[in-house]
């Protein structure tokens, strides 16, 4: 690191996801040639109630991750996880709290953040049960409604 590049110094955030599980994964999969396999993602979301506890807000997410791969035409991967996790926010004061801005942390930054998980996930897995690892490309959530 030269001496006029900073580090960054990020604060904690008041928003974050308290645990995570993965509740089901499915996973076909073919012999693949080598070659480029071009993947298609659906995502099904669901959001329990906010539940507000004081200052503090909570959220159980759900999210089903359906992934296709194709190669030359045929159907090669048939992928689906189903994720469930639980975020937070803890405001700075009761009269601060905000459930709207709330819900869309919820719905994009946690959709993002469980994205990733199910991403690593996938990835982790199909490389451990003996074929080229599946890694699923970055996804743009901002070009999909999400938010009420």
């Amino acid at each position: 690191m030269t001496e006029k590049e900073e580090r960054l110094k990020p604060q904690e955030s008041f928003f974050r996801i308290v645990n995570y599980l993965i509740e089901e994964a499915h996973f076909q999969v073919k012999k693949t040639e080598e070659g480029i396999i071009s993947y298609s993602l659906e995502l099904e979301p669901s959001f329990d109630d906010i539940q507000r506890e004081g200052k503090r807000l909570v959220r159980v997410v759900t999210l089903y991750v359906f992934a296709k791969g194709e190669q030359e035409g045929r159907m090669v991967h048939d992928i689906s996880v189903k994720i469930r996790a639980v975020f937070e926010a803890v405001f700075e004061s009761e009269d601060k709290v905000d459930e709207g801005f709330f819900d869309k942390l919820c719905r994009l930054n946690g959709l993002m953040n469980m994205l990733l998980i199910a991403r690593a996930f996938i990835t982790t897995t199909t490389g451990q049960i003996g074929i080229q690892p599946v890694v699923i490309p970055f996804m743009n959530l901002m070009s999909v409604s999400i938010t009420k």
